[in-house]
């Protein structure tokens, strides 16, 4: 992740005391690699400690989520005792409505005076700190009410601590004490985007958590084509890169 992209962001985030005025843009980080936006939201959840950070995937709601009643989604996922960020995810097959009700929600000024119809009343919501993550048309619909932060692909530098950083997550979430892995699988691995290093290496240290193995170059391959070629129609940031299917 690069310093000028992270600094960007950085001073983005420090203007989160101004999210309840009229003016205030709200960051949205646009990226086509889940992988490089998930660092972004490590980063937040250490940078607000104690807050709710609250995922709303917008391509996941339905009819019911928008409704004007107590059991709105921006409205039942607020914690009535924390700071509140929403992490509004632009991804994938978003409804026209759905893509309005959460644009209005950017705005400091509707979220001052959240109206509900059941009961009839207004919520302000203003403290709410609403950031962005998008990629393609989703960032240029965007454009015109947030400040947007385009993440550039890992540099051939980035790339090649990356292998080892997601490797020791992987082996760290799994408690994979004897999974290793040989020194040409990096070198391998760089060749691939952070996406496909992501799922390689969570299929193999899952698959052996609980035995001794070593990821080797030729292995490697096996989760490739497993990972990266079964599985070749991605949905995700503008339906590239995030999640697969059949």
């Amino acid at each position: 992740i690069s310093a000028e992209e992270t600094g960007e962001i950085a001073a983005r985030l420090e203007n989160f005391d101004l999210r309840g005025f009229d003016g205030y843009r709200p960051l949205c980080i646009s990226s086509g690699s889940a992988y490089m936006a998930e660092r972004y939201i490590l980063a937040m959840r250490r940078a607000f400690p104690g807050a709710n950070l609250c995922r709303i995937e917008l391509s996941d709601l339905a009819e019911y989520d928008l409704e004007p009643t107590k059991h709105n989604v921006f409205v039942r996922e607020c914690a009535e005792d924390k700071f509140n960020i929403y992490l509004l995810f632009f991804r994938g097959e978003v409804s026209e409505r759905t893509f309005d009700a959460a644009k209005n929600f950017l705005s400091g000024r509707k979220r001052r005076k959240f109206h509900l119809i059941h009961p009839g009343i207004s919520i302000d919501l203003s403290p709410v700190l609403p950031v962005c993550f998008s990629d393609g048309e989703w960032t240029k619909r965007l454009e015109d009410c947030c400040d947007v932060v385009r993440l550039s692909p890992p540099s051939r530098e980035e790339k090649a601590w990356l292998p080892e950083e997601i490797f020791a997550e992987k082996c760290g979430v799994y408690s994979a004490k004897n999974v290793t892995m040989a020194e040409g699988v990096r070198v391998k691995l760089c060749g691939y985007t952070a996406d496909e290093m992501e799922k390689i290496l969570d299929a193999a240290v899952r698959e052996h958590r609980r035995t001794a193995f070593r990821l080797t170059e030729a292995n490697v391959e096996d989760y490739y084509r497993l990972i990266c070629e079964k599985h070749n129609t991605y949905y995700g940031f503008g339906g590239q890169g995030n999640g697969y299917t059949e």
